[in-house]
């Protein structure tokens, strides 16, 4: 059974053409890719930012009453996104509210991870039973500049994951690896990592990687030293996904 998926939105929080602009494109594309790696029972959803501000929640809209325009258009996409990848498990609409560490606050009995990126949104929920960690993000490839790339990798790194995928991919896939990582590993251990606290192995050939936990001073995720995860360049976004089966 493949990840379930919708391109729609709540009629009273988004603009009609909201829902064509989900239809072709990078969207598309990237919903596509989702639903190609997401384990089963896992709900995925896609679409382009818009403003969905009628959809959130009093509590919702506390948190982002400072915000600038952008980034209230963002979270209100990623919530209505929430709300129909939850949908899709059969919950009722209810708020998201955000936690003490600015995470969702996901219903019991779920766990998910939404991500945006250049006015691109995406959600994967699923079940607790079957899934106990996700981590999902999307990334620009050329937004990780030369500049930046040795902040959070290592020639070595480079070095090891060269022949595994195109040279100008490498160091977008490589930050946006690490940011699934991290918002899978976050919610699980309460502690944060360092960009260097992580080393990648990529395997090109199955689009799969292993990040193993190289600071000993950090908490292994659930029993173990390697986060495994999917990823994909699609339409120059990294796609990126974590998602730890219970067992």
């Amino acid at each position: 059974m493949s990840g379930q998926n919708a391109t729609s939105s709540p009629k009273s929080a988004i603009s009609s053409d909201w829902h064509s602009n989900c239809q072709g494109g990078e969207v598309a594309e990237i919903l596509l890719c989702l639903q190609r790696i997401v384990p089963p029972n896992t709900a995925v959803v896609a679409a382009a930012v818009a403003d969905a501000t009628a959809d959130l929640y009093p509590q919702e809209l506390r948190a982002i009453a400072k915000a600038v325009t952008k980034r209230r258009h963002e979270f209100a996409t990623g919530r209505a996104l929430a709300r129909l990848a939850l949908a899709q498990l059969g919950y009722g609409r209810m708020p998201i509210p955000v936690g003490p560490q600015r995470r969702p606050m996901w219903p019991a009995g779920t766990i998910g991870s939404l991500s945006h990126c250049r006015g691109l949104c995406a959600a994967v929920v699923a079940r607790t039973p079957q899934t106990r960690a996700l981590g999902l993000d999307l990334e620009w490839i050329r937004d990780v500049s030369e500049e930046i790339v040795f902040t959070i990798t290592t020639a070595t790194e480079l070095a090891r994951n060269r022949n595994e995928i195109p040279e100008t991919e490498l160091p977008g896939c490589l930050f946006s690896i690490r940011e699934a990582v991290f918002k899978a590993y976050n919610p699980v251990t309460e502690s944060f990592l360092d960009f260097k606290d992580v080393e990648v192995e990529l395997d090109g050939r199955t689009n799969s990687f292993a990040a193993r936990l190289a600071n000993g001073q950090r908490p292994s995720f659930l029993g173990s030293r390697i986060i495994g995860g999917r990823f994909a360049v699609v339409r120059g976004f990294a796609v990126c996904l974590v998602a730890a089966p219970t067992g």
